[in-house]
């Protein structure tokens, strides 16, 4: 992690020196703009150390006679870096409205994901509250780490936000320098995400599709025909549908996935064309009570209380999940199905060079037929490693 400019830096001579670090400082420029360098030296005199420690305490205590560092941050505690840092980059009570309403990320802000993953793992990170933020090193945060059960996402938000908050303690004077960039994450660390979501049968899908006219199974059923996110769907709007011509213009998540063509498949148009005619006066194309349904506080609970009634076990992401597995079982053109779903192929000819057809991207998702399979068996077996 590189030092604020202006503050020195830690030197490491050979390995064959038995002192072997030492603390230097700019104190002027050759003609040709080569550093010309001072060796800072401690109360004794000396200029070369045995540990990396003392090259830090002579340059920490150099920086703070020159004024370079606000030294009333110094002793700053892990609990107070992380409510300064809380304060600059979490989104306010208005900003994440404004984030849930128009999906717009305040700039400069963490989105609602993010801080809500931060502010998760700070609560894992009691036994840190009160110590001096300046004396943790990565022992200290990897100790965090490994006693905390939980999988990917719970460890890697811990790492994440030990690495952000460095970031913010380094720039802001309370560190010469920072330790979490040195955590490693592995797969011994985490604990296996068991029971992953699977994508729908055919018959599963053949009774969602009984369920047709209720709003939550038009819009699942619209997620296993597109393959677009449930809130790329929730933020859908009117104007962005040309049914003439089968396709909307959606996209949210990444930027390639941001105003993609998503084509719409010839078995629900006439869902599409429905919502579309009862919402003509309305900004998007599902609504409930005439506005914007919101993810968490609406559709959710409605969606569970759906599979609940339909005996199924699934999440809201899994129609993506369906299509994506049903375009592979059909050997789809690899190209057309990237960019229906909004992802990179990998290959950079392919994102920039290879554009498909409107006409292609039409075909491509019509070679999908769910309801011809309906006594088709196929199963997804969950398979949970043994620990």
């Amino acid at each position: 992690m590189k030092r604020a400019n202006g503050t020195g830096t830690i030197v490491t001579l050979s390995k064959n020196r038995r002192k072997r670090y030492c603390a230097r400082i700019v104190v002027d420029w050759t003609d040709e703009g080569k550093a010309i360098y001072k060796l800072l030296t401690n109360d004794k005199g000396e200029k070369y150390f045995r540990e990396k420690i003392e090259a830090e305490e002579v340059l920490l205590n150099y920086n703070k006679a020159k004024g370079n560092i606000n030294i009333d941050k110094t002793d700053y505690t892990f609990k107070q870096v992380y409510e300064e840092f809380s304060n600059s980059y979490f989104p306010t009570k208005e900003e994440i409205e404004l984030e849930k309403t128009n999906h717009i990320k305040t700039k400069g802000k963490f989105g609602i994901s993010t801080t809500n993953n931060l502010r998760s793992a700070y609560k894992k990170c009691s036994k840190l509250y009160n110590k001096a933020y300046k004396s943790l090193r990565k022992k200290d945060f990897e100790e965090i780490i490994l006693n905390t059960d939980g999988c990917a996402t719970v460890i890697n938000s811990l790492a994440n936000l030990f690495k952000k908050m460095d970031v913010y303690a380094l720039e802001n004077d309370i560190i010469l320098k920072g330790y979490a960039e040195l955590i490693k994450i592995s797969k011994d660390m985490y604990i296996p995400t068991k029971n992953l979501s699977l994508p729908y049968t055919y018959k599963e899908i053949e009774k969602i599709w009984e369920c047709s006219g209720n709003l939550i199974a038009d819009i699942t059923l619209c997620t296993i025909y597109t393959g677009a996110r449930i809130e790329e769907l929730l933020f859908a709007k009117i104007k962005d549908f040309y049914l003439a011509d089968e396709y909307f213009i959606g996209g949210l998540k990444t930027e390639a996935g941001k105003g993609r063509i998503i084509p719409i498949h010839k078995d629900i148009f006439s869902i599409f064309l429905r919502y579309y005619n009862l919402n003509q006066n309305n900004e998007f194309i599902f609504t409930i009570d005439n506005k914007k349904i919101d993810y968490n506080t609406q559709f959710l609970k409605q969606y569970k209380d759906l599979m609940n009634s339909l005996n199924m076990e699934h999440h809201t992401h899994d129609g993506r999940k369906t299509l994506h597995s049903e375009l592979d079982r059909l050997e789809a053109n690899k190209v057309c199905v990237n960019q229906i779903f909004g992802h990179k192929s990998g290959d950079v000819g392919d994102d920039v060079y290879t554009k498909k057809s409107l006409e292609e991207l039409k075909a491509t998702i019509n070679l999908v037929n769910y309801k011809n399979k309906k006594d088709e068996k196929i199963t997804y077996l969950k398979l949970i490693k043994s620990s």
